[in-house]
This record gives structure tokens, sequence and C-alpha cells, in this order.
């Protein structure tokens, strides 16, 4: 499973947490103990840290990153 830059990018703009999740079963876990907690105690834990994120854009067909692209200028589709 590899990283999402683009949940990565919303999660850094949003001031969020982006982490990703290894084992499915263990999504419960992770929304009990590090998502769903107020605000006094989330001060109190120790939060994932942010890892440096790609600024870079990705395809959303292909998944891969893209180093130059085109953009049309009217309708704002990439050719």
């Amino acid at each position: 499973m590899s990283d999402s830059l683009f949940l990565q990018q919303a999660s850094h703009i949003t001031r969020g947490i982006y982490h990703r999740v290894d084992h499915v079963d263990a999504l419960s876990h992770y929304f009990l103990s590090l998502y769903s907690v107020d605000g006094h105690v989330r001060r109190h834990l120790h939060m994932p840290e942010s890892a440096d994120v790609d600024f870079r854009a990705a395809c959303f067909c292909h998944r891969r990153v893209i180093d130059s692209g085109f953009v049309c200028s009217v309708c704002l589709s990439s050719a």
C-alpha cells in the first residue's frame, strides 16, 4: 500500500493529520484512540507527525507523479 499524495496535501492544507493505516483490521483502533478524543486529552497524546509533503501533482488515473502538465486556461481541463 502506498501513500496518497492527494490526502497528504489535503491534510497539510487543512492542518489535519495524515496517517497511513497498514492493517485495515486496526482501523477502529486508530479512530478510537487518536481521532475521537477531545482537545484536552489530545494535547497529552503523542499524535502522528506529518512527514515531508510532496507538493508535485499526481495523475488521478495512473497514480503517478507528474513533473509537467498542460492545463487549458479556459476550461481548466488537463491535456
